[in-house]
C-alpha cells in the first residue's frame, strides 16, 4: 500500500518549516522533483516532512543531489527501472548510481559527495521501510524512533533516537520472545529506551549458548530441576565470556554487575 501524499512535481517549503531545514545562503529553499516518477515523488516528499516532523534536519542540497541520481539511475535502467524507492535494494541503489555518475560527468564523484549522498539515500530509505511494513512495530529486527513513530518512549529519553537491533539474537523463538517482553516493558514503563540493549545483549548471550543444543523452543526442560541444571550452565559460560569492547577492560572477565544484568 503506498502512501496517500500530495505528488507535487516541486515542493516549496512554508516559513515555519525552515527550523528543519539546512541550504546555503542566498538559495531558495525549494525541491523540484519533476524528473522522478510520481510514486518517488510522493515517497521523497514524505520523507522530508517525516524528517522535520521528528524534529531532524534536511539538507535541501542534499536531497537535489540525491533526486538528480535517483533520476540517472532511471534514465539508465529505462523500462526495468523501478517505480519506488523500495524497488530496488539498498545496495542495489548504491551501485546503480556510483556507474551512473561517471556516465554524466566523465569522472568519479568526491569521497565527500559519495558519502553524503549515501546517508541521504540510508536515510530515506529506512523510512519508507518502515512505512511500507505491515507488521507490527514490535516485529520488525530494528527498532528505530526516528523511522516509526508507534514505538512508545518516555517525553525526555537521553537516548531515545538511537535504534535497537535485534539481529544478534539468531534464535527465531528466543528473539520473538525478547521483542514482546521489550515491547510490553516500553508500553508499561517498566523498561526504558536505555535498558533496551542490556536486555538484547544477554539474549545474545543465551543465544550463544545455547548454540549446539537441542533446544528446539522456550520450554527449556521438563523437569524443574533439568532447568536450573541447564542455568546454572549458563552462569558459568557468562562469567567465562570477556570483554570485547576497545578499552582498558578489553580481554578481562565481565565485572559482576553486568554478570548479575545478563
Amino acid at each position: 500500500m503506498r502512501c496517500a501524499f500530495p505528488a507535487s512535481a516541486r515542493i516549496p517549503f512554508l516559513p515555519n518549516t525552515a527550523r528543519g531545514l539546512a541550504e546555503k545562503p542566498g538559495r531558495r529553499t525549494a525541491l523540484d522533483l519533476s524528473a522522478l516518477p510520481e510514486t518517488i515523488r510522493i515517497e521523497l516528499a514524505l520523507c522530508v516532512f517525516r524528517i522535520i516532523d521528528q524534529g531532524g534536519k534536511v539538507d535541501i542540497g542534499h536531497m537535489r543531489m540525491l533526486a538528480r541520481r535517483l533520476s540517472d539511475v532511471i534514465t539508465d535502467l529505462g523500462r526495468e527501472a523501478p517505480v519506488s524507492l523500495t524497488g530496488l535494494s539498498l545496495r542495489d541503489w548504491e551501485q546503480q548510481m556510483a556507474r551512473a555518475s561517471p556516465r554524466r560527468t566523465g569522472s568519479l564523484p568526491a569521497t565527500g559527495t559519495t558519502r553524503d549522498l549515501r546517508q541521504q539515500l540510508q536515510r530515506c530509505y529506512r523510512l519508507l521501510s518502515a512505512a511500507y511494513d505491515p507488521r507490527p512495530w514490535w516485529l520488525r529486527k530494528v527498532w528505530d524512533p526516528t523511522t516509526d513513530a508507534r514505538i512508545p518512549q518516555r517525553m525526555h529519553e537521553p537516548r531515545g533516537r538511537l535504534a535497537c537491533r535485534f539481529h544478534q539474537v539468531g534464535t527465531g523463538w528466543l528473539r520473538c520472545g525478547v521483542q514482546w517482553y521489550c515491547k510490553v516493558g516500553l508500553e508499561t514503563g517498566t523498561l526504558a529506551w536505555g535498558t533496551l540493549r542490556l536486555r538484547i545483549d544477554a539474549a545474545a548471550a543465551f543465544d550463544a549458548f545455547l548454540a549446539g543444543r537441542k533446544i528446539p523452543g522456550p520450554w527449556l526442560a521438563d523437569e524443574p530441576a533439568d532447568v536450573r541444571a541447564l542455568l546454572l550452565d549458563f552462569l558459568g559460560y557468562v562469567r567465562s565470556l570477556r570483554v570485547r569492547h576497545p578499552g582498558r577492560t578489553h580481554g578481562k572477565p565481565l565485572s559482576q554487575s553486568r554478570v548479575i544484568h545478563v
